[in-house]
């Protein structure tokens, strides 16, 4: 076939307009039977690749469709595209957290404890340290800083910013230095909140996450609103997040008093908290601070002749340490509620919750508490200690605690703690089962001293020839009076208002070692007891607040409460997560508390709690009580208002001689009174008294009665016989000596009290309580 026939034209003209075409394959030639040759080659490949393209079931198909079947092709690709793109995009968004919940980040994590003033903190938990503040509060040096620094085009983007993105690109590629990341504060803001569990995974599944998020967040809040929420919780390095914690760290200021190179230095740290901390790396912080004024600079927001000033001058730093527990005011009350909080809520909710807790501590009677222990320091030993607790007997509430001399030397809580051997102020909880039982206070008993008992006997003398000595796991039991004093035979009451041991270990056996355990543990005593005789003497520890809560019960007319030190916990949003559960249970006869309570009185009129009678007027009833060896010295004492326990000792067991309890409580009582009209205790008919015992004291007392009478008139015979005759005689004495009764004797008056130490000025409550 001819070489013309093969194209549309056969001149020169035409050909050259296909002069290209051999060039694309094999390259570009002059003369025209090479031309042929390319020309002819030309079109055996072409024929040969339009042959491969259409394949042989296609070959005979007409030239329109195959541009139809190219646009398909390209349709079915871009489709696919698109599917999967959009499979992606799922993908990726599903889980996605809503934006609605990023405003909960504006306010604080940090649970806060306060007194029951609701005013008066006395700790902040936290795992993070934030403050959050409001953005019109935050110093305009800030703001200019932050965004100049972060986001300069934070007011014109929708969230993401494509310009910031391609200047970052531009930087990588170029290997220029640039102040600013490609991330927008939106998208700082989320992924340090929202997603902030994914913060550490680089892929592009987090990217678009991040990307839509802050979109979103763009569309739902205002540019100030945003700010504001970036503000209050980005990380500022030493545990600080949010822009007023740092402030307040690092310049010990409150972010609305921030200077220019003080903002500029904190709005560096968020590119790097670890490595621009100030107080870690002062040096990294100082170089990024000076980059920082750059950028200020370079946005117009301060002059060149400024600049130059602020880059001058060193980080200015003035550091203030937040307590590393958080802990500050009345720290041994602050850690019994945190420990409190920790055990019903957990730990995640009580440093991460953001709770408001409304303790009972009630900052008059605290500082009260505070100032009596810290005034009676002054006369005791080095080592000796005060613990004292008071509680409400209306509603169970602690409203105040002095747990020791110094928190910071130890933060052990001798109040909540510390099990001590409570001596003879258990001697209640036998008073309590003996009237329960139908004992009469007014019964008479004996209470010379020394006795020997046989353990687990009837409270009848015991033959002691063989000099045994044994304290609940023997045969027999020697006891004596403190100083051995010999109180002779007297009433119950009497004997409790002097603390006669040998009376009450009598006592003990004929009510039962079991019935004062039953006892103490009805009125509030938590500690395990063992029935044995020696516990009415106080020889089984328990701790101050449990003596307080027991005391308590008999001062509420024999209803008992758990005492609690919360009154309520809530959440962000104000719902109430918490609330102790305070049972109100009556575990004693109205009767048998107002008789145990008119015996009690005893001890502030005429025993041994004299010298703590109240100034006012108030009438007080309680125990005093002194372990062995006096290692122990306590003082459990009520009124109406309060139920109020003080002791005394060391931490390191020894003997304290010539210390009691009676100045701490009433000083302590007549301040935390002050003000509050005087009040009786509850009132009740007498319970019905007829135990056997009460008839069997009574001729027992009888009969040693007429023996010392006996033994006293024939004595006074023989005195009559050897003098003159002139002396008259009676019997009267013989007589009086056998009556039923025997007048109490008077209580073996106390030693004159030492001087009261003089109360030092009362100093400001803080983490080293009384001991401040």
């Amino acid at each position: 076939m001819p070489r013309g026939n093969h194209f549309k034209g056969n001149t020169p003209r035409d050909r050259g307009a296909h002069s290209s075409t051999p060039a694309q394959y094999g390259g570009a030639h002059s003369d025209d039977s090479a031309y042929t040759d390319s020309s002819a080659y030309a079109e055996a490949s072409a024929s040969g690749i339009a042959s491969r393209v259409r394949g042989a079931s296609h070959s005979n198909a007409p030239k329109g469709k195959k541009k139809h079947r190219g646009r398909n092709v390209l349709f079915v690709i871009g489709g696919s595209l698109l599917a999967c793109i959009t499979a992606f995009m799922v993908f990726c968004l599903v889980g996605l957290p809503s934006v609605s919940d990023a405003e909960k980040y504006n306010q604080t994590d940090t649970t806060t404890i306060y007194a029951s003033d609701g005013e008066t903190v006395l700790a902040e938990l936290y795992l993070k340290n934030r403050k959050p503040i409001e953005l019109e509060d935050v110093s305009q040096n800030v703001i200019n800083a932050t965004i100049d620094t972060e986001d300069e085009r934070f007011y014109s983007h929708m969230g993401v910013d494509p310009i910031g993105i391609a200047r970052a690109l531009f930087n990588n590629v170029t290997g220029s230095s640039g102040l600013q990341g490609a991330s927008t504060i939106n998208q700082q803001f989320v992924r340090n909140t929202l997603i902030a569990d994914e913060m550490s995974e680089i892929s592009i599944k987090r990217k678009v996450r991040e990307a839509f998020l802050a979109v979103m967040l763009n569309a739902q809040y205002s540019k100030d609103e945003i700010l504001n929420m970036y503000l209050n919780t980005i990380n500022y390095g030493d545990n600080c997040y949010g822009i007023e914690a740092a402030a307040q760290h690092y310049y010990s200021k409150s972010a609305s008093e921030l200077t220019v190179p003080e903002a500029a230095a904190l709005a560096g740290i968020p590119q790097s908290p670890t490595a621009h901390t100030p107080t870690v790396y002062p040096e990294n912080c100082l170089e990024r601070r000076n980059e920082v004024l750059g950028r200020m600079l370079a946005c117009g927001h301060i002059t060149q002749e400024k600049y130059d000033e602020y880059r001058s001058q060193d980080l200015g730093l003035d550091v203030t340490w937040p307590k590393s527990n958080g802990i500050k005011k009345y720290p041994y009350f602050a850690t019994y509620v945190r420990d409190m909080l920790l055990e019903e809520l957990g730990t995640d909710s009580v440093y991460e919750g953001g709770l408001t807790v409304i303790t009972t501590l009630n900052v008059k009677d605290q500082k009260a508490a505070e100032k009596a222990c810290k005034a009676q320091y002054s006369s005791l030993a080095d080592d000796a200690e005060i613990a004292l607790v008071s509680i409400d007997p209306d509603t169970g509430q602690i409203v105040s605690m002095v747990g020791g001399k110094s928190f910071k030397a130890d933060q052990y809580n001798l109040v909540t703690q510390a099990q001590r051997q409570p001596g003879s102020s258990f001697k209640t909880f036998t008073l309590l089962a003996c009237i329960e039982a139908g004992i009469n206070p007014k019964t008479v008993i004996d209470c010379t001293s020394p006795i020997t008992l046989r353990v687990g006997g009837d409270g009848s003398n015991a033959d002691d020839s063989d000099g045994a000595y044994s304290l609940g796991n023997g045969t027999l039991w020697k006891v004596e009076n403190i100083n051995n004093a010999n109180y002779g035979h007297r009433s119950i009451q009497s004997a409790f208002a002097v603390s006669s041991n040998t009376g009450f270990a009598r006592m003990v056996q004929v009510v039962g070692a079991d019935k004062v355990v039953d006892m103490a543990h009805r009125c509030g005593i938590t500690s395990d007891l063992e029935a044995v005789d020696s516990i009415t003497l106080g020889s089984q520890a328990v701790t101050p607040l449990e003596m307080a809560e027991a005391f308590a019960t008999i001062a509420s007319g024999g209803i008992h409460r758990t005492s609690t030190a919360i009154i309520s916990v809530t959440d962000l949003d104000g719902n109430v997560v918490y609330e102790p559960e305070v049972t109100e249970e009556r575990v004693l006869d109205e009767k048998v508390a107002c008789a145990a309570l008119n015996v009690m009185k005893t001890v502030f009129t005429q025993g041994t709690a004299t010298y703590a009678s109240l100034s006012n007027g108030q009438e007080a009833a309680g125990k005093t009580g002194t372990s062995e060896e006096y290692r122990d010295h306590w003082l459990c004492g009520v009124t109406p208002q309060l139920s109020t326990v003080v002791w005394i000792g060391c931490r390191q067991e020894r003997s304290l001689y010539g210390v009691d309890c009676c100045y701490v409580w009433r000083t302590y009582m007549n301040a935390a009174l002050e003000g509050l009209p005087v009040e009786s205790f509850p009132t009740a008919a007498e319970p019905a008294y007829n135990h056997p015992f009460n008839s069997k004291s009574l001729a027992e007392s009888s009969s040693s009665s007429k023996k010392k009478s006996k033994s006293k008139s024939s004595s006074s015979s023989q005195t009559q016989s050897s003098s003159s005759s002139q002396q008259p005689t009676s019997s009267s004495g013989s007589s009086s000596s056998s009556s039923s009764v025997i007048p109490d004797p008077e209580p073996v008056p106390e030693p004159e009290p030492e001087p009261e130490p003089v109360p030092e000025p009362e100093p400001d409550p803080g983490v080293e309580g009384h001991a401040e």
